[in-house]
């Protein structure tokens, strides 16, 4: 919505407006992350050892 003030002879006045915004060429977003425990490199895929 864009608001336009009154002047000298006019009334403020309230333009609503649509836009279409269509996307081409992008890339989704994405990360890495490393997870380090005690100075170590934790690996995902190394199943864990119980705790006792």
């Amino acid at each position: 919505m864009l608001h336009f003030t009154g002047g000298h002879g006019y009334l403020a006045e309230d333009v609503h407006m649509r836009d279409t915004i269509k996307y081409t060429d992008y890339k989704r977003f994405g990360s890495t992350a490393k997870i380090i425990y005690d100075g170590k490199e934790i690996d995902p895929n190394q199943p864990q050892k119980p705790q006792k």
